[in-house]
């Protein structure tokens, strides 16, 4: 919501922002947006059907500590301290989500 009202506050710098891109760049935005967003979906779906809607949930739960995984690794972003400590605590509460 808070990206929302920023976005609409801002809209002419906005438009003009956005004018800059070129097609090739917006082509590879959309399609990456597209395909994600399917690849995701249909996964999701498969696996609903094959391990039910429960452990789904608790899978669907870690993608942030995939997402921070990946970022150490291909954005090479700091693990500090505290996104250890995050990490663990994130970890407690899918495991207590689990029993």
């Amino acid at each position: 919501m808070l990206v929302t009202i920023a976005v609409v506050q801002s809209g002419a710098s906005l438009s003009q922002n956005l004018s800059r891109l070129s097609r090739r760049t917006m082509l590879i935005v959309a399609l990456s947006g597209i395909l994600s967003q399917g690849v995701s979906g249909l996964l999701f779906v498969v696996a609903l059907g094959e391990i039910g809607a429960g452990q789904t949930v608790v899978l669907l739960s870690t993608a942030p500590l995939w997402g921070l995984v990946l970022s150490a690794l291909v954005l090479r972003e700091p693990i500090t301290r505290w996104v250890i400590v995050g990490s663990v605590l994130a970890l407690v509460g899918i495991a207590l989500f689990a029993l």
